[in-house]
């Protein structure tokens, strides 16, 4: 036994017990190959919590003989493992190699290793037909809810109906499941009689998930038999978030039946097979690719007679503050408390997004609950709404406190379906959109989520000459000195490898991180939403 195995069996001990993680996390990579062996000893005792903390190290440490184990472990029976050693093979080998393994196991006659193998595919390579195959066998559909809502034709809707109904079964209910199946029958624009009864059906459902996802069906697809099944379930239903959901499908209907184009709708029903796959990487996509989406989005806000379809870039509103005093705050997205979740003030540290080294600073939450509605937090006036590259669809609200204080909540990665304006005033729970899609360009391609952020002071808020900002130019972050601001833009001069440039950017404080100076300076201004929501509910 050398030394360093001493001290790497030290810091193992010291992880397991959850001492000093980010100190002894830097020690033990700190050792590299030499740590190796001792982890690949854990990795073997059997024990799932010494297992689950040596994958955790051997993501920040490498030698070649860990290959075989790790790899090992997906074909084993215990699916937590397999998770874990996938996430280390990605980190040292790359996406590409979890792709490689799962192409030859994706007929694996293991349901869970088949089911594991067709998730990943999917990830990164929709496929059609494999989605379609998959959907048909029974023992591997369930793994395919987080991906169904990608393909958008009513050929997937058979398939699609039978995970529903398998999932809502007495004894078989999965709520999760049969939500993200109600998702992918709104993505697959499947408007059958048979499909539109099921779901008003489905708003007197005993779970309230159900119930909210419904009347998110039938913001999209219902008719007038769909208005009076809203109206009637409207009459006693509990749930905030179901609530709001109807509410904003009744609306969505009575704008449908005046405004709606029917022509519109068969050419983006039927046009589009899957989600092209696209994921920001701290650069816009190409102009074409764009021009593309845009145009798509146009004809889908025909076709849904979508309220005031905003194009790409920035809409806002300026104007005097209208809203009433906001009294107290409600949670953004249903079971949004989790003591567990800690996106707030996460330093990210992923190589490939563009924000490596960076504070995030909001709170992600909803993952893969694809048009899971989204609602207000608080009384307010909406201040900004539109589409970006990165965000896909974002409001921000302002809102005032009873001593005259101000803040600001954003709402980023929401679906097209935006149900509020710039300068409309919102009520606290009212429906303001939904959760984007999973990877589509209109939610900057990310897994379905929200990022939900809270900011001090108004929406208009001037930055001071001399002040330091970040600024992102030719896809690289700067920090940069204020030389003048108004409440178009700002401008700014920063240091490039080639000089010092005058740059102007957008007069906002609106973004998804700071950079670690910005947020060491206590200039960012932003709010742990779920310290303030539990201090204010």
């Amino acid at each position: 036994m050398s030394l360093a195995d001493d001290y790497v069996r030290t810091i193992f001990e010291d992880l397991l017990a959850k001492r000093d993680v980010d100190a002894n996390t830097n020690l033990l990579a700190s050792f590299g190959e030499e740590a190796v062996p001792v982890l690949l000893e854990q990795l073997a005792s059997g024990d799932f919590a010494r297992q689950k903390v040596a994958l955790f190290g051997l993501q920040y440490c490498y030698a070649p003989e860990m290959r075989t184990p790790v790899e090992a472990l997906i074909t084993g029976s215990d699916n937590r493992l397999r998770e874990l050693g996938a996430i280390v093979l990605s980190k040292h080998y790359g996406m590409a190699e979890i792709q490689r393994i799962a192409r030859k196991l994706e007929d694996h006659p293991d349901p869970e290793v088949a089911g594991f193998a067709m998730q990943h595919l999917e990830a990164q390579d929709p496929d059609p037909e494999r989605a379609k195959k998959a959907l048909r066998d029974p023992r591997v559909s369930d793994w395919l809810w987080k991906y169904l809502p990608r393909y958008g034709t009513p050929d997937f809707s058979p398939g699609t109906r039978a995970l529903l109904e398998r999932r809502l079964e007495p004894g078989r209910e999965a709520p999760h499941i049969a939500c993200g199946a109600i998702a992918a029958l709104i993505a697959q624009n499947d408007r059958s009689p048979e499909t539109r009864a099921r779901l008003r059906g489905l708003l007197g459902h005993e779970h309230p998930q159900i119930r909210e996802m419904a009347a998110e069906y039938l913001a999209w697809h219902g008719g007038d038999e769909g208005l009076a099944a809203l109206r009637e379930a409207l009459n006693d239903e509990p749930d905030r978030h179901a609530r709001a959901s109807m509410e904003g499908a009744v609306a969505a209907i009575g704008r449908r039946t005046s405004e709606a184009d029917d022509d519109a709708f068969e050419r983006f029903a039927h046009a589009e097979e899957a989600e092209p796959f696209w994921n920001f990487r701290g650069r816009a996509p190409d102009a074409a690719f764009e021009r593309g989406r845009e145009a798509r989005l146009e004809v889908q806000a025909r076709a849904f007679a979508i309220p005031g379809r905003i194009p790409e870039g920035r809409q806002i509103h300026a104007g005097p503050f209208k809203a009433p005093v906001a009294a107290g705050l409600v949670a953004p997205v249903r079971d949004y408390l989790d003591e567990g979740r800690t996106s707030f003030a996460l330093v990210s540290d992923s190589l490939n997004t563009g924000f490596r080294g960076m504070v995030h600073v909001g709170d992600d939450v909803g993952w893969f609950r694809d048009f899971g509605v989204v609602v207000a937090c608080a009384d307010g006036q909406v201040r900004q709404a539109g589409c970006a590259s990165s965000w896909g669809h974002l409001a921000v609200i302002e809102h005032r406190t009873r001593g005259g204080d101000g803040f600001c909540s954003v709402y980023g990665h929401l679906s097209p379906f935006l149900t509020v304006r710039p300068g409309e005033v919102v009520r606290a729970g009212q429906r303001i959109g939904s959760i984007g899609r999973s990877f589509a360009w209109e939610n900057g391609g990310y897994a379905a989520h929200l990022h939900f952020g809270l900011h001090h002071g108004p929406y208009v808020q001037l930055y001071k000459p001399g002040q330091p900002i970040d600024v992102r130019f030719e896809g690289y972050l700067y920090v940069g000195r204020v030389l003048h601001s108004d409440p178009e833009n700002t401008e700014v001069e920063i240091q490039t490898w080639y000089g010092r440039r005058k740059v102007s950017t957008p007069t906002s404080w609106v973004r998804g991180y700071v950079s670690m100076r910005q947020w060491t300076s206590a200039r960012h201004r932003w709010l742990d939403p779920q310290e303030i929501l539990r201090e204010n509910a």
